[in-house]
């Protein structure tokens, strides 16, 4: 089983990793002789269901999620600092998934080759998260609005909350990108699908669908002319939509492209 278009390349040691992801078979990660990151689909469970609620937190409290936490500097480069009181929507998703993995004690307690195991299977977790439905409705949208109410995973709530931006720009896309035979590709699997009321959706599924209502009724607190230039990012990274991949079972969250299947537009 390979992913579709989008590359994930950190240095692993258990083989066959996104069948053990889609499985629910945990993982060990890290080279022979490095530290292993050790977790399973109930952590990452937990992990999601907190990621979703800060998510809508951020925003509602004007980056102010999180207290000051030192002891993440390692996590937030350049936004931890001694002297700052606010983390970013990256210090969010990276302190969340840290402390649900470590505990609150991570940073003080955990090794350099520790964060190091932590920083190559990061663009696994967000793969395997960005397939994972929020347990609630985002507490931002209307309830009037069926397509508000519907538990979609932690970037396309991003997207919803009007935060697009911050979190691609500044973090999915600028900490994950790379370069191959000229093409710009991304470490996490832009193209990982969730199923949302038993249908698969990809990101780019989405955000078709949130430009395609009539009205601007699906856009909630994102602007029009971000959605269309985070749609021409996606498609420049490989995305496509859920019918251009071949997924052998229902349910199955990493799938390759059809065969013949074109590239999105």
């Amino acid at each position: 089983m390979t992913n579709t278009g989008t590359r994930i390349r950190p240095s692993r040691r258990c083989a066959g990793w996104l069948l053990g992801l889609a499985l629910g078979f945990g993982c060990l990660v890290g080279p022979a002789g490095a530290a292993e990151l050790v977790y399973d689909d109930a952590k990452l469970k937990v992990v999601h269901r907190v990621l979703c609620g800060q998510i809508d937190m951020f925003k509602n409290s004007s980056c102010k999620a999180f207290p000051l936490r030192d002891e993440y500097c390692h996590l937030v480069p350049g936004k931890c600092a001694r002297d700052d009181e606010y983390l970013d929507i990256r210090g969010v998703v990276r302190t969340t998934i840290a402390r649900g993995l470590f505990g609150r004690d991570y940073g003080h307690q955990q090794n350099a080759a520790t964060i190091a195991a932590y920083e190559r299977e990061l663009p696994i977790i967000i793969s395997k998260l960005a397939a994972t439905s929020c347990p609630t409705a985002s507490n931002l949208g209307l309830p009037n609005v069926p397509f508000h109410q519907q538990h979609r995973n932690f970037i396309k709530r991003a997207i919803f909350t009007g935060q697009t931006d911050e979190t691609f720009d500044l973090f999915l896309l600028k900490d994950f990108e790379h370069f191959k035979n000229g093409k710009a590709a991304l470490d996490w699997d832009v193209n990982a699908v969730e199923y949302v009321d038993g249908e698969p959706e990809t990101l780019l599924d989405y955000v078709d669908k949130v430009l395609a209502a009539p009205d601007d009724g699906y856009l909630n607190m994102e602007r029009r002319g971000t959605v269309i230039r985070l749609r021409k990012l996606l498609v420049h990274h490989g995305a496509v939509h859920a019918r251009d991949l071949d997924c052998s079972h229902r349910g199955q969250i990493f799938c390759p492209l059809k065969a013949g299947a074109q590239a999105a537009r």
